[in-house]
């Protein structure tokens, strides 16, 4: 049950650089953010950049979410959310982390009115970005009750990319991955901060990383009988493809993409609403 405890958004929008602010909130760049507006926006040190761009976020949810939530939304004419993260994938900043993960922290409806089909390729990018070096912020957020599943899922895919991207680490993301099944052997059966649908979405991750160093947890997990097997299969399919050393099905998963032929795929399927 969604049950998140909204604090109080900023009622004014405060930037360092305007232009962002002007920018992101512009109708006239609902589905694209000009070649020349990235660059000036990427020039930026990536710090002060970050820190302008988690302020739109995080004015732009205080603006919507009420309304999104009630279904008493006014047209909300512009992208500003999907620039921002798209924006914050690519500065690699930890000043993005805590706007990212509010984000995250929202509601279904949510991510489906500012992001669409598009929630899940575009905020893990975000997410590692921001926070692959503050791992214990996404370990309070993946331990936090009352969220929604579906972006929950979001973080354990960041997770994995710390794996993809920092190969080195991957002791570290294992012993984070050992942990959550840990707590999920506990949880499922009553669904706190977890439920069938995140622990199937977990077991794909695990799948994409050949997880050999899990398999007792992820056989113990499936025991409760509360994972979803219709996203990454049952216990013993899981267990097969992590043996035989399977690896991501697609690599760009787990790869902060090009920003520019990004916008190009992105603006072929994003119109302006009416």
């Amino acid at each position: 049950k969604y049950t998140y405890q909204y604090p109080d958004y900023p009622q004014t929008l405060s930037v360092k650089n305007q232009f962002i602010a002007d920018e992101l909130l512009s109708p006239d760049n609902y589905s694209c953010l000009p070649c020349e507006v990235i660059d000036r926006i990427l020039a930026l040190p990536k710090d002060e950049a970050a820190q302008d761009i988690s302020n739109v976020i995080l004015y732009s949810i205080g603006k919507t979410y009420k309304g999104i939530n009630d279904d008493t939304i006014e047209n909300w004419n512009n992208s500003a959310i999907m620039h921002s993260v798209i924006l914050l994938a690519q500065l690699q900043s930890d000043k993005g982390l805590g706007a990212v993960l509010e984000i995250m922290r929202q509601n279904g409806e949510f991510a489906d009115y500012h992001l669409g089909d598009f929630a899940p390729e575009l905020l893990h990018p975000a997410l590692y970005a921001c926070g692959k070096d503050n791992i214990p912020a996404i370990e309070a957020y993946l331990n936090q009750p009352g969220l929604d599943s579906y972006l929950r899922s979001q973080a354990p895919d960041a997770l994995a990319m710390i794996i993809f991207n920092q190969p080195e680490r991957r002791g570290e993301i294992i012993e984070l991955f050992r942990q959550l099944l840990i707590n999920m052997i506990s949880n499922l059966p009553t669904q706190k901060a977890c439920d069938g649908t995140f622990a199937g979405f977990v077991m794909s991750n695990l799948m994409d990383i050949d997880a050999k160093e899990l398999i007792p947890e992820i056989k113990a997990t499936f025991a409760t009988d509360c994972v979803n097997k219709t996203i990454a299969g049952d216990c013993k399919n899981v267990i097969k493809d992590i043996e035989l050393g399977r690896g991501a099905i697609h690599n760009d998963k787990y790869q902060i993409p090009d920003i520019y032929e990004q916008y190009e795929s992105l603006k072929k399927f994003i119109t302006k609403p009416e």
